[in-house]
């Protein structure tokens, strides 16, 4: 009678650590989610400000200089990888 109650917690216990488990992870891939949400959206600031320096040094060479967009354009690449790197 003893051992099958021991072994009846034990069942129990182990179905308990299951469902903390499941729990667990789902809490862990919430977090993640947001953390991911949160990354790409900082990725997505930055590209967008990189885009809008080059097309905006491209625009301003092409008016000032009177160069062709295409080569005001290669103008501000180089000129922001040059400066980046």
């Amino acid at each position: 009678m003893d051992r099958m109650k021991l072994s009846l917690s034990k069942l129990f216990l182990q179905q308990d650590d299951a469902a903390r488990m499941t729990k667990l992870t789902t809490i862990n891939l919430q977090v993640y989610e947001e953390e991911l949400r949160e990354v790409r959206s900082k990725g997505l600031v930055d590209l967008s400000f990189v885009a809008i320096s080059l097309l905006s040094g491209a625009a301003c060479m092409t008016a000032i200089e009177g160069w062709s967009f295409s080569d005001a354009f290669y103008w501000a690449c180089v000129t922001v990888s040059v400066n980046c790197f």
